[in-house]
């Protein structure tokens, strides 16, 4: 159960990830003393003013109940084991990874999603090669009963089998694009981002699928990717937003959102999806990512509130 103090300590983490002050959040809404008091005491709430703050944060009661219930907090290892994959992010992973070969559930589906991750990673690692991993999956997806509703634990696998061979029909492809868009994004909310992740980058550069769908994918991606606070899926969501401003035909803001992705995948991320990006960026806007990066960043620091007055 998450007491009254909780709520306030996820909210806080919640203010800090979206970069916004203390005061700014409490102005017309409570004092500063109040919101301190909150954090640390569990006096009951003013139900009213804590939906006035998370309005501020621009943050729906049921997207700050699935950040409180699927993101935060102790788990088996698995979302953090799925997140360090998702992101090639293996700092820590050896000892998540460990954990999570061990790990056993009684849902099958779940069973399975967690198998493609493990699988995922030993490939990205080179513990097994390109042919072993497509094998594995196919082996899962053949496994998977056809004649129940696709759920996102399925999709998931089929977004992996996609960004890996992007071989499946087209009109599969679209099904599973479709199908994931209008499924409710508590439903298994991080599996559901990654899905989203997955398919976006796989498929932004090979027309494949209409613009609109694609715009769509990457609008249901912007929607999830406000209530987690993760550096690599904002990176992502520059990149992705940039392109929705290519389609738009709005170089300025599309030239914003790729300096804003080059300026933090340059520093964020390690060499191999550095590189990726780089790539990446390159096939979409047909930019060369080092020398954008230089002209963009001397075009931002000429400006008149940075010149240095003799």
């Amino acid at each position: 159960m998450i007491t009254y103090k909780e709520y306030f300590q996820i909210l806080d983490e919640l203010r800090i990830s979206n970069n916004m002050s203390v005061s700014e959040l409490c102005e017309g809404v409570m004092s500063e003393r109040t919101y301190f008091r909150n954090l640390h005491s569990n006096e009951k709430i003013k139900f009213s003013n804590f939906i006035k703050l998370l309005q501020k944060l621009e943050i729906g009661i049921a997207h700050f109940v699935i950040y409180a219930i699927h993101l935060r907090g102790e788990d088996t290892g698995v979302i953090k084991f799925v997140s360090r994959v998702q992101t090639k992010s293996f700092f820590d992973i050896k000892p998540i990874y460990e954990k999570v070969l061990k790990f056993n559930t009684d849902n099958k589906l779940f069973a399975l999603v967690v198998k493609a991750f493990i699988k995922k990673y030993e490939y990205l690692i080179e513990k097994i090669n390109k042919d072993e991993y497509k094998n594995e999956l196919e082996l899962m997806i053949n496994q998977l009963d056809n004649d129940s509703p696709i759920n996102i634990f399925e999709i998931t696998i089929y977004s992996m089998y996609i960004e890996l061979e992007n071989k499946l029909e087209v009109n599969q492809i679209k099904e599973i694009i479709n199908t994931l868009i209008n499924m409710d994004l508590s439903l298994g909310y991080f599996y559901h981002l990654c899905s989203l992740d997955n398919l976006i980058f796989s498929l932004l550069d090979k027309n494949i699928i209409e613009d609109e769908l694609m715009r769509s994918l990457i609008e249901k991606f912007q929607m999830a990717v406000r209530f987690i606070s993760h550096k690599s899926f904002y990176l992502k969501n520059y990149l992705y937003t940039a392109y929705l401003n290519y389609l738009d035909k709005n170089e300025s803001e599309m030239r914003k959102n790729l300096l804003l992705f080059a300026t933090n995948h340059a520093i964020v991320n390690g060499k191999d999806v550095y590189e990726l990006g780089k790539k990446k960026m390159k096939s979409l806007f047909n930019l060369d990512f080092d020398e954008f990066l230089k002209k963009e960043s001397n075009k931002a620091f000429n400006l008149a509130k940075f010149k240095i007055i003799n």
